[in-house]
């Protein structure tokens, strides 16, 4: 293999389909991502993980928890949410969760799982992961088109989003700003999701 590097940095082989990139069986971008992959993504994406939940358990043990103050609204029900939202949402949520468990698999498992349950399970496990993960993101990106279609019109920010802000939203100090039907961060969360769920 290094001798054939030498030579060219791509190992070519021969087909007989028309695309003659696939010929292309190994080249450089390939090995600078398994690189990247083996060695600086699985410090990165651990940093992004365990950065997020001690940041959460932090907010937690300092904040506590927010609860609603005592007005004549507490108590009452409202519909908030129609019977096609919830559906749309949970659709969106459960692939999420699911693409989510795969990918994590994708980068810790050889690393975390493989150790605990052994080569064979792990490669039955990430076999029914990867068809998960390829079944599940169709329905995934069906719900992301829904909720941008169903909520575009409510997650547009306004002057009210700029207010709720200013006001920690309810997180910080003891204010309970207005928001509408979505404050500021559940929009920006809309954004993402939306923005990245289409990329």
């Amino acid at each position: 293999e290094e001798m054939l590097f030498k030579q060219d940095p791509k190992i070519h082989g021969r087909i007989s389909i028309p695309n003659q990139t696939a010929a292309n069986l190994i080249q450089p971008q390939g090995r600078e991502w398994r690189a990247f992959r083996e060695s600086w993504m699985p410090w990165i994406g651990a940093l992004a993980v365990l950065g997020m939940l001690a940041a959460l358990g932090l907010f937690y043990f300092t904040r506590g928890r927010i609860r609603l103050e005592h007005s004549e609204e507490s108590g009452k029900k409202i519909l908030r949410f129609n019977s096609f939202e919830r559906f749309s949402h949970w659709m969106t949520a459960s692939c999420f969760i699911v693409l989510s468990l795969s990918g994590l698999n994708y980068i810790f498992g050889k690393r975390l799982l493989m150790p605990l349950i052994g080569p064979e399970a792990f490669a039955t496990l990430a076999q029914y992961g990867k068809y998960a993960h390829i079944y599940l993101a169709w329905p995934f990106m069906l719900g992301v088109l829904f909720m941008l279609v169903l909520w575009v019109r409510d997650n547009i920010p306004g002057k009210i989003d700029w207010i709720w802000l200013k006001q920690g939203g309810g997180l910080l100090g003891d204010a309970h700003p207005s928001a509408g039907r979505f404050n500021a961060g559940q929009k920006m969360v809309f954004w993402m999701v939306v923005g990245f769920g289409l990329a």
